[in-house]
């Protein structure tokens, strides 16, 4: 169960990072465009105040050089107005950032914006307030920076890791507006999305629990089984000496007709180990040994061992333990046999 809860946690957690990354760049695109909304309106507003002096403006204008690469990093611009020639050195890079590329429009920008100068907190608060009627959730804060002169609006919780935009206004790109934006992690989920991350932790975690346990369902719901009893036995509990009479090891007893006669522990042991010997001699010490394990064994003992065995065979059976030269086997008397028949 815990490795299904870690696949589901493991998925939901990779969907999760990708609706994220997803829903960051959207909401970064969309206060974009927001902020250069608010400052085209700000421009409009300009324009349609100083709609008459633009034409005179243009009207009055001599000619207007394309811009000419000095090096890599600066381009350089001339203007030429009825007083005569103005030049502009300036990076390459804010050049790229000018959210106009039309020279004569970049001027009226800069004529526009030195009419009416930007007022940092004034553009932030309108943008802001644009975010907020887009129902684009996170705030933001603006740095700008006019020939030098940089005005910055609140930025107390914001950091580098915040920025958000950088472009130019003006004809020698002398307007920059730096934005920052920021927003909490959950404000990037909708409800929707929350349901997804659930139905895929969900779907995660049982598929996971069905695939480990798919054995077990197998087994269980379509293999009939049948009971079998598996009997382990190395050596057969049974057997039949010379004479006739079954020896039953497990019970413990010497059984001939309707006769039956008890061993003790000790010489069923015996028994079979002069039986498994096939009518072969068994040394003294291996017997020793196969009765008595653990050392505690001698020959007196082992001798009683024969006298007891030999008791309760004779009492059922024509066969005894003889001793011959120090070794011992299991024979048949044929002489009880033949004094058996007489009487």
């Amino acid at each position: 169960m815990s490795i299904a809860l870690f696949a589901g946690i493991a998925l939901t957690s990779l969907v999760s990072d990708c609706i994220y990354s997803y829903r960051l760049e959207a909401w970064k695109s969309e206060t974009r465009e927001a902020l250069r909304g608010v400052v085209a309106q700000e421009i409009k507003k300009r324009s349609e105040k100083e709609g008459s002096v633009y034409s005179c403006y243009v009207k009055e204008e001599i000619s207007t050089d394309e811009f000419v690469a000095v090096d890599t990093a600066f381009k350089e611009t001339s203007i030429w107005f009825s007083s005569g020639e103005n030049k502009y050195v300036f990076s390459s890079y804010k050049d790229e950032h000018n959210i106009e590329k039309s020279p004569i429009v970049r001027g009226f920008h800069t004529y526009l914006f030195q009419r009416n100068p930007l007022d940092v907190n004034s553009l932030r608060i309108l943008w802001n307030a644009e975010l907020k009627k887009d129902g684009c959730p996170g705030e933001g804060t603006l740095r700008v920076n006019v020939g030098g002169t940089e005005q910055a609006s609140a930025s107390e919780g914001f950091s580098q890791a915040d920025s958000l935009d950088y472009f130019t206004i003006g004809h020698s790109c002398e307007i920059e507006i730096t934005a920052f934006a920021k927003i909490q992690s959950y404000q990037l989920y909708s409800w929707s999305d929350g349901g997804l991350l659930l139905l895929c932790f969900s779907l995660c975690s049982l598929l996971t629990w069905v695939s480990l346990n798919a054995r077990y369902f197998y087994d269980r719901y379509f293999v009939r089984k049948i009971p079998v009893v598996m009997v382990e036995q190395e050596h057969p509990c049974c057997y039949q000496l010379m004479d006739g009479t079954i020896f039953n090891r497990d019970d413990l007893s010497l059984e001939k007709n309707e006769s039956r006669v008890s061993l003790t522990s000790q010489s069923a042991e015996l028994l079979l180990l002069l039986v498994q010997a096939h009518e072969e001699t068994v040394s003294i010490q291996k017997l020793i040994d196969g009765l008595w394990p653990d050392g505690s064994g001698n020959d007196a003992r082992l001798h009683q061992a024969i006298s007891r065995l030999n008791k309760s065979l004779k009492s059922i059976s024509a066969c005894k333990v003889e001793n011959r030269r120090g070794v011992y086997r299991l024979v048949a008397v044929n002489q009880l046999l033949e004094k058996s028949d007489i009487s």
